[in-house]
């Protein structure tokens, strides 16, 4: 393998690593900052957002269909989450 190619597979990889991990934490966050129930907790859903946003970025680069689809879905229940909570 050319380093280059070796270098940019790493790249990828970590990039990966860290939009899965990111997107998890994330997630995690939002729903014991929702479970406390307190004036602040509306925030979750702009949390969620960011979330969703991650993994769905991570599962189109591992071509995860099921994954896609499931971030696709909760991308949107966040963004009506959000609006209903904080906007409106």
């Amino acid at each position: 393998m050319h380093v280059l190619e070796s270098k940019s597979l790493h790249w990828q990889q970590n990039r990966a690593i860290a939009l899965e991990w990111s997107g998890a934490i994330l997630g995690m966050s939002g729903s014991l900052i929702m479970s406390v129930n307190q004036p602040w907790s509306k925030w979750a859903w702009a949390i969620w957002l960011v979330s969703n946003l991650l993994l769905l970025f991570y599962a189109l680069m591992r071509r995860s269909y099921g994954l896609i689809t499931m971030q696709v879905f909760f991308t949107g229940t966040s963004m009506l989450g959000f609006y209903r909570w904080i906007i409106a």
